[in-house]
C-alpha cells in the first residue's frame, strides 16, 4: 500500500474513498478518490498551505508546508502512479 511505502503507520480506510495513516513526527497523510481528474486537481490547488498533488482521480495530502515534509506527500503520488 502507498501509504506504508510512504512511511505512514496506524492506517485506516475510514470512508470508501478515502485513506489515511499517522506519519512520524506527526501530522497525517491522506489519499482521496474523487469523482474525476478535474475534482482531484481542484483539490490540491486549493491546498495551498499543505503539501499536496493530484494521481488522476486521486489527491494526497500531507503536512503543513512550513512544519512537515514534503517527501511522504512524494512517495505516496509516485506510489500511486507507478506502482
Amino acid at each position: 500500500m502507498c501509504l506504508l511505502r510512504a512511511g505512514a503507520s496506524n492506517i485506516d480506510h475510514p470512508e470508501a474513498a478515502l485513506w489515511r495513516g499517522t506519519l512520524d513526527g506527526g501530522g497525517l497523510l491522506r489519499i482521496k478518490r474523487f469523482a474525476s481528474v478535474s475534482e482531484a486537481k481542484d483539490v490540491v490547488t486549493q491546498a495551498l498551505d499543505i503539501h499536496a498533488k493530484n494521481v488522476g482521480r486521486y489527491a494526497v495530502l500531507g503536512t503543513a508546508k512550513r512544519t512537515g515534509s514534503k517527501q511522504p506527500v512524494s512517495t505516496a503520488a509516485d506510489c500511486l502512479a507507478n506502482g
